[in-house]
């Protein structure tokens, strides 16, 4: 086996390219996979790609977080993984200090990655860190789940562990503002954890009917004017339970507030371009807010929403093949980038050498 592979990497601010980089070396408590598939986040991943994440690395470095990799090997002392595994959150990692290792951006987007047993590891030494910064979220998946489509299972986890978070109940009405990828995400969990009244607010028409077809039962289109007086018209003047930012748009905090019902609440997950001085600034106007509301910002728990996920997959709730529109092969990045800032995608998933497209 050759001792380098390629990868995707941000190498400047808009440009990714494929390099030789090395492969990753297999620890006594790790496991080397082999990636099968990787897809784009619209939100996270184009943020790196221009370095308006508040909390980005430095560039260069090696892409992607939603990837499936395939276990080829394991050290002596890892248990947890198993040749033959497909496990989700396979990336490239290097042992801290390793003299040329790249940076990673979660490294999703190579050849080879590699997982750490963090229980075995932790059992051994308490104070040990793990080669694989992403090894809590490295779950294993059934083996007849196909892989492109695995890929989705890394947002919906997300997703649903956030609305978790944000104490979303059955029978609750929910405003999901964004209506890209994780807004669909959230509109097909909300759907599937048993929501009452699903509006979605956002800016382009045909979306909103994707929306539609992803769960949500009313769109409101925000060139049309204020959202509150829309979603407030939308539910018989009450408004809603629950109101999700789906986009990281903290101009609009305000505007959210005034589609609460009393008691009501803004749950924000989705990250803001800028600083992390920025990230961490709120500024609105609750004048339009009821007598009564909360606001939330979420950080998912996804490992705690895994054995969730999959069951919701297996009773038909969660269709993961829906997200997936596009696919190609690591070769064809540049193609599969430009994909990513299509209207008309939603996942766009690269594949490896040996998977196919």
């Amino acid at each position: 086996m050759s001792e380098t592979m390629l990868a995707a990497m941000v190498t400047a601010p808009g440009r990714v390219e494929l390099r030789e980089v090395p492969r990753p070396k297999l620890g006594p408590y790790d496991a080397l996979t082999r990636t099968l598939a990787c897809s784009f986040c619209r939100g996270t991943d184009t943020h790196l790609i221009h370095g308006t994440l508040p909390f980005g690395p430095p560039m260069p470095f090696i892409l992607g977080h939603e990837g499936v990799g395939e276990v080829i090997a394991t050290g002596e002392r890892c248990r947890k993984f198993r040749v033959g595994d497909r496990v989700l959150r396979a990336g490239a990692a290097y042992p801290a200090g390793m003299e040329g290792a790249p940076r990673i951006g979660w490294g999703g987007f190579a050849e080879y990655g590699l997982l750490t047993d963090i229980e075995a590891l932790r059992a051994d030494d308490p104070s040990a860190r793990p080669t694989a910064g992403s090894a809590a979220m490295q779950q294993p998946i059934p083996l007849e789940m196909d892989a492109n489509e695995a890929t989705v299972l890394i947002t919906l986890k997300e997703t649903l562990s956030a609305l978790r978070r944000a104490r979303f109940q059955p029978g609750m009405d929910v405003l999901i503002l964004g209506t890209g990828p994780v807004g669909l995400a959230f509109a097909m969990c909300a759907r599937a954890l048993g929501a009452r009244k699903i509006l979605a607010a956002g800016r382009h028409v045909g979306r909103l009917d994707r929306m539609r077809r992803f769960g949500a039962d009313e769109g409101a289109d925000l060139t049309a004017g204020e959202i509150g007086p829309l979603v407030k018209a939308a539910t018989g003047g009450r408004g809603v339970d629950l109101a999700i930012d789906a986009v990281g748009d903290r101009g609009r905090i305000g505007a959210l507030l005034a589609t609460l019902a009393r008691g009501g609440s803004v749950g924000i997950y989705g990250v803001p371009e800028g600083s992390l001085a920025e990230y961490h600034h709120f500024a609105f106007d609750a004048k339009g807010a009821p007598d009564w509301w909360s606001l939330t910002v979420i950080n998912p728990d996804e490992p705690s929403a895994h054995e969730e996920a999959l069951g919701l997959v297996e009773r038909g709730k969660l269709d993961l093949g829906r997200f997936v529109t596009h696919t190609f092969s690591l070769a064809r990045i540049e193609e599969a980038l430009a994909a990513v800032a299509s209207t008309d995608a939603v996942k766009v998933v690269v594949t490896f050498p040996g998977k196919g497209e």
